[in-house]
């Protein structure tokens, strides 16, 4: 697994195994490629963080600042070790779980775009229907979106994504076998 783009291109991360999976570099590429503008300077949030490499992606681009979340303490010494690419203070890793941290108010940051890429097995069905609005309400009642914010999650190709009140759709791709949807407040 290596960065697709920016500064640290072609720079080699470490997987944490165990079952995480991360985000492709195809995809990454793709996401990037689609987020352009929206990352140069801006606050990045990658919840369920993994190995990192979303985040670490958005920074090596421009991003100003990535805030990574990860809950597993078997994943965090992997992610802490690629985080650690990011040079200058500008990314913070949390041990925590994303819901808490949204509730927590996102450490009181507002953030451009924040990326999800929840365990594929929490958002399949009328679970993952469940889990995704729980998602959103956190994001919507943590404040941790700026006004002008977007929303990325990232799940299995063909997971259905429901239609939240106050949030509007505004894209959505597929890679194989990873979807991709793209949501800002309505």
């Amino acid at each position: 697994m290596r960065v697709t783009g920016g500064r640290l291109r072609g720079r080699r991360l470490r997987a944490p195994g165990g079952g995480v999976r991360p985000t492709q570099d195809r995809v990454r590429e793709a996401l990037f490629a689609l987020l352009g503008a929206r990352i140069a300077g801006r606050r990045f949030l990658d919840l369920f963080a993994g190995s990192g490499a979303v985040g670490i992606e958005a920074w090596s681009r421009g991003a100003s600042f990535v805030c990574l979340v990860e809950s597993s303490r078997r994943v965090l010494p992997v992610l802490r070790e690629n985080v650690r690419l990011v040079e200058g203070g500008a990314a913070e890793v949390r041990g925590a779980d994303a819901f808490r941290f949204l509730r927590g108010g996102g450490g009181a940051a507002r953030f451009d775009v924040i990326f999800a890429d929840p365990p594929y097995a929490a958002v399949r069905g009328s679970a993952g229907r469940a889990f995704t609005a729980r998602l959103l309400a956190g994001i919507a009642g943590g404040g941790g979106l700026a006004p002008d914010g977007l929303v990325v999650l990232e799940g299995a190709a063909g997971a259905e994504v429901p239609a939240e009140p106050g949030w509007r759709r505004t894209d959505e791709r597929r890679y194989g076998s990873v979807g991709v949807t793209f949501l800002v407040r309505a």
